[in-house]
């Protein structure tokens, strides 16, 4: 270990080194008379002779990340002298099983030609399925995004469609298809 401090003694100087211990109070307390003349001790500077200590404030903070995790997890409330304000206007989210969402009929086209119509890709897409629904997505002067939603009469026709045309080629443009929820 010596081999080691004497290398860092080198490198940044003993008065660098010896102010360091002095002002972080590390390795013990400093004795005022060190050599090359270093001032007095941390006293009265509030330092502790350990090089950090986490008593109660460790304790405190792991209290506050206990009632906050509580309080959202379970819609635990802390106690009237603990709480924030924010705390009563935004209750925590119900908790609990996730809803049932109905199976997707629906899915999203991307990539599609920009010349292609509603019909000519209700066409395209009818050998999956019956479709109940095509829509070429716009933009506001009414020219193709080139991306577009159709919703099948059963969830099973939507799966369909994706197992048949991902990655398909429509008009020279490889298409991707997706699920839409």
């Amino acid at each position: 270990d010596r081999g080691q401090g004497s290398a860092l003694e080198n490198l940044l100087g003993r008065d660098t080194i010896e102010g360091l211990i002095r002002t972080q109070n590390v390795g013990g307390s400093s004795s005022g008379g060190a050599s090359h003349g270093g001032g007095g001790g941390g006293g009265g500077q509030g330092y502790s002779s350990q090089p950090y200590d986490r008593g109660d404030r460790d304790y405190r903070e792991k209290d506050d990340r206990r009632s906050y995790d509580s309080f959202n997890d379970s819609g635990y409330m802390p106690p009237p002298e603990r709480r924030h304000e924010s705390m009563e206007r935004y209750p925590p989210p119900e908790r609990g099983p996730p809803k049932y969402r109905e199976p997707a009929n629906k899915i999203f086209v991307r990539n599609i030609p920009y010349t292609l119509g509603n019909q000519q890709l209700r066409d395209f897409f009818r050998h999956a399925g019956h479709i109940d629904d095509c829509n070429i997505m716009t933009d506001s002067r009414g020219n193709s995004r080139g991306c577009a939603v159709v919703r099948f009469e059963s969830p099973a026709d939507a799966d369909r469609a994706v197992n048949m045309f991902h990655r398909s080629h429509l008009q020279g443009r490889e298409i991707e298809v997706r699920i839409d929820n």
